[in-house]
């Protein structure tokens, strides 16, 4: 009789065009959400790749002149600054021009010059006999750049550059016999010194791990999606039922509580089938994306089977005991809203809680709780924030709490699906 009823659930939904449709563009959306990101992704980095690097001129007083090779080999483009020209006064020129000149090239300029005297307002290095500039103690090096590049990294990238190229020029002239290419490079391992930023603060797992916490967020969302599908179904199929009395043709040859666990198994297998097949569709997405398959994300993708599974069986089972209390679909609503409202608990318990208080014993505890377990322990088996016994734990706990919802559901059912009119108080349906 289960068989009968199993079939007849099963073919009916799969018959139903609403359902293949819905179905159909759910799919289609999440393979195209793959596609699209992935033209996006491409065109980016084609876009980034053809962009040419800015060109990069600095003018040099005549005060580093010596330093024009170096500059030149770094891929810089030198100018000589006129010493009739202040150095900043050269830069805002050149940058007037360019702007003027609209030549769509990317340039950006920089000039180095001494810090002019405070009294004259004139700068420039002592000469040596042969006319050479002779840098002292009192001469300090100005590199002039734009107001507009001051909060720009790669201005900062720049004027560090310069100061290397400054800093082993003058300490190979300082030397009588020049820098050796082990100095130079020793030198220049110093002044490019790594920064290393230290985490001061605690971080939350969704900082930690967020392709994990993506991942639990579509094994919570796919759980929710086949919940509310089957609570729907199994719902509106049990109140169509009695509302036209076709329950009463039917318990007279089966057996409520047989009715009722047929139609879950007939449901709950067309639902499982859907998020099986969604979910395969997901992990297509992600291999379009680029994302490599590895075997966390394959266990992952298993263990939130079976939590779907789990999670519909505890609360559909509920859902369809309790609607056969109703006997207008205008009434469902009011049985349907507590169980929904309790689902949403563990939902939003999964995305918010266990991101950032993991190791909570309380969140711990949930998380081993029927009907909690399905929405927060994959969150934590996403984010990694688990022991390899607690999934086990959870899952022998939900199991074993399918029985008695069943027995529960079986009793409700039986007792209230032939009552026709008012709705039947629970109390009642208890009792019998």
């Amino acid at each position: 009789m289960v068989s009968v009823v199993f079939k007849r659930e099963f073919l009916n939904l799969f018959r139903s065009k609403g359902q293949r449709i819905g179905f159909a563009i759910m799919a289609i959306l999440i393979i195209a959400a793959g596609i699209v990101g992935k033209i996006i992704m491409t065109n980016s980095d084609s876009d980034s790749s053809a962009e040419e690097p800015p060109r990069i001129t600095i003018g040099i007083t005549e005060d580093f002149t010596s330093l024009t090779p170096a500059f030149e080999q770094a891929q810089f483009t030198v100018e000589a600054i006129p010493s009739s020209e202040a150095p900043d006064a050269w830069l805002k020129a050149s940058v007037e021009q360019e702007a003027q000149a609209e030549s769509g090239d990317d340039v950006i300029y920089l000039a180095l010059g001494l810090a002019a005297d405070a009294d004259t307002g004139n700068a420039g290095a002592d000469r040596a006999e042969d006319g050479t500039p002779t840098l002292s103690v009192a001469d300090q090096a100005v590199i002039y750049t734009s107001e507009s590049q001051r909060a720009s990294m790669g201005s900062g990238q720049l004027t560090a550059g310069v100061k290397q190229i400054l800093t082993l020029a003058t300490a190979s002239t300082l030397t009588q016999h020049g820098l050796s290419a082990e100095q130079t490079q020793i030198l220049a391992n110093a002044m490019n010194t790594e920064v290393v930023y230290v985490a001061t603060e605690d971080l939350n797992a969704i900082e930690r791990n967020p392709l994990g916490y993506a991942s639990g967020i579509v094994a919570s969302m796919l759980l929710f999606f086949a919940v509310i599908l089957g609570m729907s179904v199994i719902s509106q199929g049990v109140v169509e039922e009695k509302a036209s009395r076709v329950v009463e043709i039917l318990v007279s040859t089966v057996p409520p509580r047989k009715l009722l666990l047929g139609k879950m198994l007939g449901i709950g297998c067309f639902v499982l089938i859907e998020v099986v097949l969604l979910l395969i569709c997901a992990l297509i997405s992600v291999r379009i994306l680029g994302v490599p398959l590895n075997f966390s994300i394959g266990s992952l993708a298993v263990w939130s089977l079976a939590w779907v599974i789990l999670g519909f069986f505890i609360y559909a089972t509920l859902v369809g005991a309790i609607a056969a209390t109703v006997s207008r679909s205008e009434d469902l609503g009011a049985v349907q809203t507590p169980i929904i409202f309790l689902m949403l608990i563990p939902f939003y318990l999964g995305i918010y809680l266990v991101p950032f208080l993991p190791d909570e014993l309380y969140t711990k505890i949930l998380s081993w709780v029927p009907g909690f377990s399905s929405f927060m322990m994959p969150m934590r088996q996403a984010l990694d924030e688990y022991q390899w016994w607690e999934p086990w734990l959870a899952l022998v706990l939900a199991i074993a709490t399918i029985p008695a919802l069943a027995a529960l559901a079986g009793r409700i059912y039986q007792n209230s699906i032939l009552r026709m009119g008012q709705r039947v108080k629970l109390r009642d349906a208890f009792k019998g």
